[in-house]
């Protein structure tokens, strides 16, 4: 089963003080991101949050945002952090001198600063501990479900574009035989014509007609590349994640392709591994997003 990194996550959960929304948003990274910025009062959990988001997203940039409601809210009156808000009016005050200006700053200014506005009451972290990691948990598995669901779209995706290159590859198969055929006698003649006027016996020129067919002959390319499409399509099945085994995959039926490309002498193959190559560099696209 194929996992997207792409994916979006939503939990609400509450209690008789406290209501949480708490939204997961993943995209495709190459190694796993927690990127958080927890309420000042949600602050000493955002450790164990991360660990529980990395043990569910091996992979992938993911992004929380918190939202809040204190629904008792007679217990929950605001209150103004005196202190903190002394030391911006100090900041603010070197800065002015700093840069020779003198603006005032409105008494509703300091109410935005970071954490001068706050709460009277504290809150029971035991409580919030447990509403806040249901919260996450509700999110990751809505998360999941979209992974999965975007899993299957890229997994249809690349299933029909290995097909195609699979059909294009039989197409190879079939013209190359065909040239085979007429490829002895061909390079018996060019050879004949090349060196008309030395004497060379019949068992030299099949050697040299030989050593020529060698190098155009693909068929080790075409043996390899059947086993990475057949070895490919075995990880639409697998549990683990396979995003970086079926990158690695993609780069060696390149290479393959390549070697097939730089060795025919037909045209028409030459077209068709255009479009193989085409072909891969898509599914190469769509696989950066797959777990």
């Amino acid at each position: 089963m194929l996992l997207s990194m792409t994916g979006f996550g939503r939990g609400e959960v509450s209690d008789e003080q406290l209501a949480l929304t708490i939204e997961l948003k993943s995209l495709n990274s190459r190694y796993f991101e927690f990127v958080s910025k927890f309420p000042s009062f949600l602050n000493s959990f955002e450790d164990e949050v991360g660990k529980l988001i990395k043990n569910e997203c091996s992979r992938g940039r993911v992004s929380i945002n918190i939202q809040y409601e204190f629904l008792d809210s007679s217990n929950h009156d605001p209150d103004i952090n005196w202190n903190l808000a002394e030391k911006y009016k100090k900041l603010i005050s070197q800065l002015s001198e700093k840069v020779d200006a003198n603006h005032p700053v409105s008494a509703e200014v300091y109410l935005n600063f970071p954490d001068v506005l706050k709460s009277k009451s504290t809150v029971d972290e035991k409580k919030v501990r447990v509403l806040m990691i249901k919260g996450v948990k509700v999110a990751l598995r809505k998360l999941f479900k979209m992974r999965v669901a975007e899993g299957r779209n890229l997994r249809t995706d690349i299933e029909n574009r290995i097909n195609i290159i699979t059909d294009k590859m039989n197409t190879i198969s079939t013209l190359d035989k065909n040239l085979k055929v007429n490829r002895t006698e061909n390079y018996k003649e060019k050879v004949r014509q090349i060196v008309d006027n030395l004497n060379l016996d019949e068992s030299r020129i099949i050697q040299e007609v030989a050593i020529l067919s060698e190098k155009r002959d693909v068929t080790e390319e075409m043996v390899r590349m059947s086993s990475h499409i057949a070895l490919f399509k075995s990880y639409f099945e697998q549990s683990e994640p396979v995003g970086r085994r079926m990158g690695f995959l993609l780069q060696e039926m390149g290479r393959e392709v390549n070697t097939i490309g730089a060795k025919t002498d037909s045209f028409g193959v030459s077209h068709i591994i255009v479009d193989i190559k085409d072909e891969l560099e898509k599914i190469r696209e769509q696989v950066q997003n797959i777990l």
